[in-house]
């Protein structure tokens, strides 16, 4: 039988149904396609983004250009780049590039770009918006400036995710370019890449501050090495600590040996010689306080021997700090303060008594003296007087001496050569010591001469030359050196306070006893002395440093005990100049007719001095002021005045003043001054230590008479 034929109409149905399943198939097979694209895809790009994150969590320093490279590759991008704003987002540079082989590299064109020639770009980055351009050419009008660089660089699309954090501060951009099509930007695959730029802006904001910290580092760094005193730190080691840095002036005052103390602790290196350090150091650290303290160390590594100021200070969470000042310098510029106001203290109380006591003196000793005069040299009395004008003596010169050793002393510089005064002296020092001691006496044949008062270097010498003696009590010997010497700018430190240039040199050297470090420390100051009671004053060697020191010197001792003692005075050399010679004294007390005007507000001094002018043949007019004698000179204006004896200090009208009014009336009368004060009061009433018409109290009536006669003479 044979089939019926299939309908026409019926054939072209089952065709179409056909037709319509193989379509089906084919959009399925393209979905599938295109799905299994899109998770290759998405596998690649979170490939890249794994890599990427491993390489931010595992590598210190990430090079962001093969991070740029993985990422462009994912996104099947030409072209990817980071760019970073600068200067407050006012700059922008172009800092990092990967190019596929086909595209052009721009990196070098967008450098120090003006961020405000793009402020469309600028203000969607700013609020954190993703850019995302499919087609460059349909961008807006307001995005032109952004358009005409785009298509210069032949961008079709791009993609732009902005560099921050959770919208924290903006860094910058990354973006990915396609040179080849316009293209729609996945959503997904801007999420991915979001996630990286917040990777970069976490890594630039980790590297800015490990910047932060290495500079920071770097400049605590210098600070320390740039204490200028050495400091050392120690880190605590179980129950000890250990040197674990010093700076350059710790290793500038050991001269470098530091170095091999690195890393030792401080039990190895003060257990047994100083361990307080090491009890410093401790409570320092548990108590976690500063402590300061002096303390006189000797180094290891110089063997040199200093006084510092030590300052341990806790630095969290187990070092301890330590500073160490060297103020040996400055304690002895502490001393030698101490020691000047102690002369200062002493100065004036000298300085207090001197105008009285030298008042008092005065009409003792020529009180004394003209009873002697009176006397036949048989008379037992004569006795008596002698003993009292020997202890006046005896007692201005302790005034004096008090005055010398506080710088006060009126004084008579002139030139001196030291080996004419060790000839002279020679004779008087021998019979002083006695046969026990050998006594030498050098000096170089060009010796320089010196300026100073002949009577008070006579005194250092005497003074310096007894103390050696009993520092011998069983003999030994004794060498007095004059020469001349240079000190230099190297020297400075080995001679003290002394300034450099040219010295006469004077060395008292004996083979005494010596002296201990402490006894040296005390040896100028007054009244300090190590003899028996009753032996000594204790002004001797202060005297000497007076002197010295007055006459611009430098004096320095050295000893120690059973070596001796070895005395050093430095005295400037004088500039050569012809020296007056001195005037000649007579023998006889000399006598005058003249007037003189005496004008002295103490009674009792001024009735012993116009006795003693009277006996003399002078006409003697007195008077209690300056303001007296004025009245009294003009009262008897016809009658001649040849001298005015005045005090320098009194009131009213010193005795300066006094002097300058009678010349204007009477230019040719004569002045002599005298005094009983310091040479500082004197010159403040406008007198000066050096004139020759100047006679310091006290004074005996032998020594008046030949001044008065001097000044007439003149």
């Amino acid at each position: 039988m044979k089939p019926e034929p299939i309908p026409k109409h019926q054939l072209t149905a089952e065709l179409q149904t056909l037709r319509d399943r193989l379509s089906q198939l084919e959009r399925n097979e393209r979905k599938h396609q295109q799905a299994e694209e899109r998770i290759l895809h998405r596998l690649s790009l979170e490939k890249a983004l794994a890599q990427v994150s491993r390489m931010f969590v595992s590598v210190a320093d990430v090079d962001l250009n093969r991070v740029l490279r993985l990422l462009g590759k994912a996104v099947a991008a030409n072209r990817a780049y980071i760019f970073l704003f600068r200067e407050n987002g006012q700059k922008m540079d172009n800092v990092h590039e990967w190019c596929d082989p086909r595209t052009e590299p721009q990196k070098d064109n967008l450098q120090n770009l003006d961020s405000s020639a793009f402020p469309w770009w600028v203000r969607k980055l700013k609020d954190h918006e993703n850019i995302m351009i499919s087609d460059v050419d349909a961008l807006p009008e307001e995005a032109k400036a952004e358009k005409a660089i785009l298509q210069i660089q032949k961008i079709r699309s791009l993609v732009v995710v902005p560099i921050s954090y959770r919208n924290g501060p903006l860094y910058g951009f990354m973006g990915f370019d396609d040179t080849e099509k316009c293209r729609v930007w996945s959503k997904y695959d801007v999420r991915l890449l979001r996630v990286v730029s917040e990777m970069i802006q976490v890594y630039f904001q980790r590297k800015r501050a490990e910047e932060a910290l290495r500079k920071g580092q770097q400049r605590l760094r210098a600070q320390y090495q740039g204490i200028p005193i050495p400091t050392y730190t120690w880190q605590r080691k179980g129950e000890d600590f250990a040197l674990v840095d010093y700076n350059v002036a710790a290793k500038a005052i050991t001269h470098g040996k530091i170095d091999n103390f690195l890393e030792k602790t401080a039990r190895e290196m003060y257990r047994h010689t100083r361990p307080d350090i090491l009890d410093d150091l401790w409570r320092c650290f548990n108590n976690k306080e500063v402590v300061k303290r002096e303390m006189t160390y000797r180094f290891k590594t110089t063997g040199e021997q200093k006084r510092l100021a030590v300052s341990y200070a806790f630095v969290p969470p187990d070092l301890v700090m330590v500073h160490t000042e060297d103020i040996s310098e400055r304690k002895r510029l502490e001393a030698q303060l101490l020691w000047s106001q102690k002369m200062e203290t002493v100065g004036r109380l000298a300085g207090g008594v001197a105008h009285e006591f030298n008042n008092l003196l005065t009409v003792i000793l020529m009180n004394a003296e003209l009873a002697i005069m009176r006397l036949l040299s048989d008379n037992h009395i004569r006795k008596y007087l002698d003993a009292i004008v020997r202890t006046s003596d005896f007692a201005s010169k302790v005034v004096g001496q008090l005055l010398t050793l506080s710088r006060r002393q009126l004084t008579r510089p002139q030139l001196v050569n030291l080996s004419d005064v060790l000839l002279e002296i020679d004779k008087m020092l021998r019979p002083l010591i006695g046969e026990e001691i050998e006594l030498i006496t050098l000096s170089c044949a060009d010796l320089g001469r010196i300026r100073i008062d002949l009577n008070q270097i006579e005194q250092v010498l005497v003074n310096l030359v007894v103390n050696a003696r009993d520092a011998m009590p069983d003999g030994g010997k004794l060498s007095i050196t004059a020469t001349n010497v240079t000190i230099n700018e190297a020297e400075l430190r080995e001679h003290g306070d002394i300034a450099p240039g040219e010295y006469v040199t004077l060395v008292v050297r004996d083979s005494g006893i010596g002296m201990s470090e402490e006894v040296r420390a005390h040896l100028f100051e007054p009244f300090f002395t190590t003899k028996e009671v009753g032996k000594g004053t204790g002004l001797g060697l202060a005297t000497c440093y007076g002197i010295i020191k007055q006459s611009g010197g430098h004096i320095a001792v050295e000893s120690a005990p059973h070596q001796g003692t070895t005395v050093k005075i430095y005295l400037p050399r004088a500039e050569d100049e012809a020296e007056a010679p001195p005037p000649e004294h007579r023998e006889s007390l000399p006598e005058g007719t003249e007037t003189v005007m005496l004008v002295e507000d103490e009674p009792a001094v001024r009735e012993l001095v116009a006795q003693v002018l009277r006996n003399q043949g002078y006409t003697v007019i007195e008077a209690a002021s300056g303001a007296e004698a004025l009245q009294t000179a003009d009262e008897q204006k016809g009658r001649r005045i040849d001298l005015l004896m005045t005090d320098v200090v009194m009131a009213e009208m010193n005795g300066a003043l006094l002097a300058e009014r009678l010349k204007i009336e009477r230019s040719g009368i004569k002045v002599l001054f005298f005094s009983g004060h310091t040479d500082e009061t004197i010159l403040r009433h406008g007198v000066t230590s050096e004139s020759d018409n100047l006679l310091q109290k006290p004074f005996s009536p032998v020594v008046l008479a030949r001044k008065v006669r001097e000044v007439l003479d003149r």
